[in-house]
This record gives structure tokens, C-alpha cells and sequence, in this order.
């Protein structure tokens, strides 16, 4: 299953539609709101991946600033499938 694109992929789009919601939320409802404080601890953990994300994409066609975009973003299931050659 992990070795399918269509996975990672899934795990994208739910992280996107989480952080969408989030700042949604944050509009909505302010800073302070249950979403909006979970949505900064995922970017805070992603932050601390940003080390094994560029050593896992090293020799990869990756540019940097695409690594660390796509690390914030979506953190693990972005550079796993990256280093497994699934992405």
C-alpha cells in the first residue's frame, strides 16, 4: 500500500484540506481556535523534518527551496515517497 502513489497522494490532499480549514477557521473564528493551534504544531513538527528531509531527496532532481516548501507543507508524505522514487 505505502508503495503506491495514489497513498501519498491521499495523505497530501487530506494535510491540504487540514490546513485549509485551518486558516478558514482562523478567519472565522480567530487564532485561538482548536484548528488553527493544532495546524501550527503540524507546521512546527514539519519545521523540525525540514534535516531528514534534505537528506533524504539529497541527489534527487529537487531544488531546495521546492524540498523545503513541500517539507512545511506536507512533511513525511512528501520526501518518503521522494526518497523511495514514488514521487
Amino acid at each position: 500500500m505505502t508503495a503506491k502513489r495514489a497513498f501519498w497522494r491521499t495523505l497530501n490532499f487530506l494535510l491540504g484540506l487540514f490546513f485549509a480549514l485551518a486558516v478558514a477557521q482562523g478567519v472565522v473564528r480567530g487564532l485561538e481556535a482548536p484548528l488553527v493551534v493544532a495546524a501550527v504544531l503540524v507546521l512546527l513538527a514539519h519545521v523540525l523534518e525540514l534535516p531528514a528531509a534534505f537528506r533524504a531527496v539529497a541527489g534527487r532532481d529537487r531544488s531546495e527551496w521546492v524540498t523545503m516548501l513541500m517539507t512545511l507543507l506536507f512533511g513525511f508524505t512528501w520526501w518518503v515517497p521522494v526518497r523511495r522514487g514514488i514521487y
